[in-house]
């Protein structure tokens, strides 16, 4: 595991203007790899002093872009969903487990062990075939400015608990993530399009 200096990253409770509602793209592991990601995680969220977006419905996902949306421009982007990613492919790529200091807790990631140019082509042929010019939510989901991570759970400093240094030790032994699926989803988290290929 490796310990990162702190990085500028939105919240995961996304906010917008009252007329307009979030949309983010997310990019999933293959289900076998999304599942293990998700039970383990489970383990830990009774524990006191730990935080994570499993709580609220979130599943194990990369974010490839958001964007703030009105009513239309939704059905507008589900409509074409499919049809503009039909030509994705599966991409796998080596992973180590980061820790990061962030507001006040330290944040656990998986990371690419090295960005390499197939993630960031992958990145950028999903934004290219999209095509969409809708309000960008945040910045950091940007072809050229992405930070590609897969959040995990946050635990308050000094906090010591055998079940997340179990957990660490676990998620420590995942080297590779597979990527086979995508999806459209909206706030409170609910999936509305989703494509595996």
């Amino acid at each position: 595991m490796i310990t990162l200096a702190s990085v500028a990253l939105a919240s995961e409770v996304y906010a917008t203007e009252p007329e307009k509602q979030v949309l983010a793209l997310q990019a999933f592991p293959i289900e076998p790899q999304q599942h293990k990601l998700l039970t383990l995680c489970k383990t830990v969220l009774g524990v006191e002093g730990v935080k994570s977006a499993f709580k609220i419905s979130a599943v194990p996902h990369m974010t490839i872009g958001s964007w703030n949306v009105t009513e239309s421009e939704l059905k507008e982007a589900r409509a074409v969903f499919e049809k503009r990613l039909s030509a994705m492919e599966p991409l796998e790529f080596q992973v180590q487990l980061a820790k990061v200091e962030e507001d006040g807790f330290f944040e656990y990631y998986l990371i690419p062990l090295d960005p390499t140019d197939a993630l960031k082509r992958f990145h950028k042929q999903i934004h290219d075939a999209l095509g969409f010019d809708y309000e960008t939510q945040r910045s950091i989901d940007l072809p050229g400015q992405w930070w590609p991570h897969i959040s995990l759970f946050a635990v308050e400093p000094g906090l010591e608990s055998e079940q997340v240094d179990r957990l660490v030790s676990e998620l420590e032994k995942t080297s590779t993530i597979c990527i086979n699926g995508l999806g459209l989803v909206t706030f409170p988290i609910q999936t509305v399009e989703e494509l595996r290929f």
